[in-house]
């Protein structure tokens, strides 16, 4: 058998990616004597475990060997299935773990034991037992659940890394990512010739994105390519269990099909962990375990086993576990959530758990926006980015019932602080006027659901739907004698008044809402108001009058512990300094409202400071306010915005003085310069933040950071952002966000720009 012995099969196909898993798995093997990969079937665990297992024999005089468990249903049969896969015969009548131990003794070998899910207790006891009895025996087991034996170290196999699904780089680029690398080799395998290039280059980012960058997955999908173009591949995937049924001849029955192999998973389950698998499958974008015993709980799970089964199925590698700026949340790909919904469905369990997470997120919204406007704002914004998909689903589950729709009413409007800060004007608008359209009813909700419709249309310079919105909302306030509306219905009069020009009805607008604020204890609308006003005093050149009313403002926000706020009426003073002519005054307001604004990534935030900073800078940077306006053009875009319409000419005017100084071409060349810059890249513009020289690269210095840090310091100095970097790894922003964190402490740098332009240098060590 030579040298070094071993029974690994031959692949005929080569092995796509994971540098970063191998190393890991090594480096483990290393140190320590049994590692277990997990993860959901099909990610690839047995295609790893080989590589890495065909890697090491030469570190293995007694040999590396595969003990299949796939087709193997009796427990007390393991032994023997290592045994046959040693080549050992029945000499001594029977084999057990401890003559098995006898034997091994004084060995140096690597057994891989494959597929140990459904013998779990089984494989549990014999590698406890060779564990304790020999020394040189190692263990690389693959699971979908961790064996749970003392000294084990488990790896947790991720999907392969998946392109930006908003924008696949070009086709030059995209064949770097794993899952598109597998893709194409598997395809050209059944359509030799096969290729990405940029005509095909985002159906196959698509493909490999519906697929979950899943190993098999992708597989499965590529042998369809015999019989289907790529973009019927791409619209069958839509329903991708009745697609991938065909796979290769040679792998195990339940590998053949998608279906198969989820199936499998679920038989492992118990009767509880498949119900609560079923009824996770409501939620979209993960959750938290609050949301867990709010939906999930009832008839057959009670609540207090709730964190034992969400416990259970992320051992089972069902659910994944993440961590998101300090909330612990789960999810599940998107494979098994459909498959979970569709045994939720056979159930008939459907509606009732529709209706018990509509009723948990519509307390969570009602929740967050009588808290909103305080000292936890942040927290409560993150908590609703995390659960936006959650909030999706209820409120889509309202609106099919027309008796819902004055809830959807409610919370849509109750949300309305959250679409101006995250920038989602768009939705929020829409479900507005699809709850107003059912629900015309004359209501004090209709009435605040107007008002607020109509202020998220004013925020994207829509004045010809917001007006009708306004003055329904102001004569149903007038017939409820609802105090409230009516102040912001006379409010918003004014705001879009001011957008349209006529300064003199804003003006009297807003003196008559700010005392029905005040007598209505109203302080988001009384700050709103002398923001507003104070907006109105920069407009007309009564600079001196909109100071107090800042000053106001922002001793409201320092009262209720308010940072967004606080934002936006520093960005408020820095108008009134530029209109003062007080440059240095401008920029100090406009970068501090930046910094303040910076934990909310509010998109409107940064894109009004930045229109001060691009004004300011025409006179003396033409070249750097062209960047900053062709970065604005691109910021505005991004969610559907646009420049508030009374600042319109000062946008203008800035436009002419940079076009006049640097010419059509010169104009152009820095414009479109802003237009590519990334978010994190225009902060270090605007913030000033100047990256050092990088240091000398040493060995010594390229060492500091793990690979999964260098992985990600060379992405910074592409200019992707965490969210990029997030979906390029395909690990959780907050992941992305710690990674950051570490590189910046372990460096003692302050700024991503310092990262690059360090990682930059240290190239040539990394070569």
């Amino acid at each position: 058998m030579g040298r070094y012995p071993t029974n690994l099969p031959a692949h005929w196909t080569t092995f796509i990616g994971r540098q970063q898993e191998v190393k890991q798995v090594k480096d483990l093997l290393a140190a320590n004597r049994l590692v277990t990969l997990t993860g959901v079937g099909g990610v690839g665990k047995t295609r790893l475990a080989l590589k890495v297992a065909e890697d090491l024999r030469r570190g293995f005089a007694d040999g590396v060997w595969l003990v299949n468990l796939t087709g193997l249903q009796e427990p007390g049969l393991v032994v023997q299935a290592i045994t046959r896969a040693l080549g050992l015969r029945d000499e001594v009548g029977r084999w057990d773990p401890l003559t098995l131990v006898d034997h091994l003794e004084g060995q140096q070998l690597l057994i891989v034991l494959d597929n140990c899910e459904h013998l779990l207790d089984a494989c549990a006891q014999v590698v406890g037992t060779l564990l304790r009895g020999t020394y040189d025996v190692r263990i690389l087991a693959t699971s979908r659940q961790p064996l749970s034996v003392t000294g084990e170290h488990i790896v947790q196999v991720p999907p392969l890394s998946l392109p930006d699904r908003d924008g696949p780089p070009p086709p030059d680029q995209v064949a770097r990512y794993d899952s598109v690398r597998l893709f194409t080799e598997r395809a050209a395998q059944v359509q030799p010739g096969f290729a990405v290039d940029r005509d095909n280059c985002a159906t196959v980012s698509d493909v490999c994105w519906q697929l979950e960058g899943i190993p098999l997955a992708i597989e499965l999908a590529a042998v369809r390519l015999r019989v289907l173009s790529l973009g019927q591949l791409r619209e069958g995937l839509r329903d991708r269990y009745r697609l991938l049924t065909a796979g290769w001849h040679d792998m195990p029955p339940r590998q053949r099909t998608l279906r198969a192999l989820i199936d499998w998973s679920f038989q492992l389950c118990s009767a509880s962990e498949r119900t609560m698998w079923a009824r996770v499958s409501v939620f979209r974008g993960g959750f938290d375990l609050d949301a867990a015993a709010a939906v999930c709980s009832g008839r057959g799970v009670p609540v207090e086993d709730v964190l034992d089964l969400v416990s259970s199925l992320i051992d089972k590698s069902v659910l994944l576990r993440e961590e998101h700026r300090g909330w612990t949340r789960y999810r599940m790909l998107e494979t098994l959530r459909e498959y979970g919904a569709a045994v939720l469905a056979e159930s008939g369990e459907t509606d009732a758990v529709l209706r018990r997470h509509r009723d948990y997120y519509q307390q969570l919204a009602q929740q967050v926006s009588e808290a909103i406007f305080g000292p936890d704002q942040l927290t409560w914004f993150t908590r609703l980015r995390l659960d936006h998909a959650n909030l999706r689903v209820a409120m889509e589950s309202c609106l099919a019932d027309p008796a819902q729709a004055d809830t959807v009413l409610r919370v849509a409007a109750g949300l309305r602080s959250y679409w101006l800060v995250t920038g989602y004007l768009s939705e929020g608008r829409r479900w507005l006027d699809q709850a107003l359209a059912v629900d015309t009813r004359p209501t004090r909700t209709r009435a605040m659901a107007l008002w607020v419709d109509a202020w998220l249309a004013l925020m994207q310079g829509d004045l010809d739907t917001a007006r009708p919105l306004l003055k329904e909302s102001e004569e149903l306030a007038r017939q409820l004698r609802d105090k409230v509306a009516g102040a912001w219905a006379a409010q918003l009069t004014g705001y879009a008044a001011m957008g349209a020009g006529e300064l003199a009805e804003a003006d009297s607008r807003y003196r008559e809402a700010l005392p029905l604020h005040r007598a209505a204890g109203d302080d988001l609308g009384i700050l709103c108001t002398l923001d507003r006003m104070a907006v109105l005093a920069a407009l007309t050149g009564n600079t001196a009058a909109g100071v107090p009313y800042c000053e106001e403002a922002l001793a409201l926000c320092e009262a209720r512990g308010e940072r967004f706020n606080r934002a936006v009426m520093l960005w408020v003073l820095s108008l009134l300094y530029w209109r003062q002519g007080d440059t240095p005054g401008a920029r100090a307001a406009a970068t501090d409202s930046i910094r303040l604004a910076l934990p909310f990534d509010d998109p409107i935030a940064l894109a009004r400071a930045v229109e001060v900073l691009a004004w300011i800078a025409a006179d003396e940077h033409p070249e750097q306010a062209a960047t900053l306006l062709g970065a604005l053009d691109r910021l505005w875009r991004s969610f559907g915005g646009a420049l508030f319409l009374y600042l319109r000419r000062y946008h203008e005017a800035c436009e002419a003085r940079v076009h006049e100084a640097l010419g059509p071409a010169g104009y152009r060349t820095a414009y479109e310069r802003g237009v590519q810059l990334p978010d994190d890249r225009l902060l270090a513009l605007v913030l000033g933040e100047e990256a050092p020289p990088a240091p000398a690269a040493t060995e010594e210095s390229a060492a500091v950071l793990t690979p999964r840090e260098w992985q990600i310091a060379e992405l910074i100095t592409q200019g992707l952002s965490n969210k990029q970097i997030a979906a390029r790894l395909v690990i959780a922003p907050r992941t992305a966000e710690g990674h950051v964190e570490h590189i910046l402490t372990k460096l003692g740098f302050t700024s991503r720009a310092q990262i690059a332009a360090w990682a930059v240098g240290q190239q040539p060590v990394r070569q």
